[in-house]
């Protein structure tokens, strides 16, 4: 099973491992189909692959230069070459990677996870400002890698709303209680303390905060009051 786990690791490390998907087009509008656009897109291609979390790109570039290793492949247009790749006889392999009007093209990128310091989001975004460098636009946005960095967002957000929220309910309450500024005052201190410290101790410990940890800040504030009561 070690012997697995090392060639697994390999793997994420050099070929990335979580999808992100781009669906892109021209700005122009232009169909996607000759050889000016093709070098365009050769080059978006390169550039995400010299991104540190890209591990590979597939994409319709690479696909058709493959068909470059035929001589005669050369001396058809793109369009030609795309029709093709469309046929049954050849799984209609570029339908994968370009739409019927052949004005869309699918990226697929497998990202790297190991050793990653950015957030997704972070990341996603620095890749989706690249298509735009070589005169496309970016239509879709996709995949695990995405929804992913999303959630994170997301929980990020409700764990920051939900720990202010549930703070200031607790110091109303001990203000009604007790009747007494200072106490409320010491009290609210000490909830706070005791959540920083909670939330210092997942970092730490680098301990992932997803949709089963993050509750657990919630229990930490409520055993907080329990205790002062």
């Amino acid at each position: 099973s070690q012997d697995i786990y090392i060639g697994i690791l390999q793997v994420y490390k050099f070929g990335g491992s979580n999808p992100l998907n781009f669906v892109i087009r021209d700005k122009s509008g232009q169909p996607l189909k000759n050889r000016e656009t093709y070098k365009r897109m050769m080059a978006l291609q390169q550039e995400l692959e010299q991104h540190a979390a890209v591990g590979t790109v597939l994409s319709l570039p690479v696909l058709m230069q493959e068909t470059q290793e035929n001589w005669l492949a050369r001396l058809l247009p793109w369009g030609s070459i795309l029709s093709i790749l469309g046929r049954d006889q050849y799984g209609k392999i570029a339908r994968g990677f370009i739409t019927k009007d052949s004005k869309q093209a699918l990226y697929i990128l497998r990202m790297k996870e190991t050793g990653r310091t950015l957030e997704r989001r972070r990341i996603v975004n620095q890749l989706m400002a690249k298509p735009g460098k070589h005169g496309f636009k970016l239509d879709i946005v996709g995949g695990p890698y995405y929804m992913q960095g999303e959630l994170a967002q997301r929980i990020k957000t409700s764990m920051k709303s939900g720990i202010q929220a549930l703070l200031v309910l607790f110091i109303l309450i001990i203000l009604l209680l007790s009747f007494s500024l200072p106490t409320t005052l010491f009290a609210g201190l000490s909830i706070a303390a005791a959540t920083a410290g909670f939330l210092g101790v997942i970092g730490v410990m680098k301990i992932p905060v997803d949709i089963i940890s993050s509750p657990s800040v919630n229990i930490i504030l409520g055993l907080a009051v329990d205790g002062m009561i």
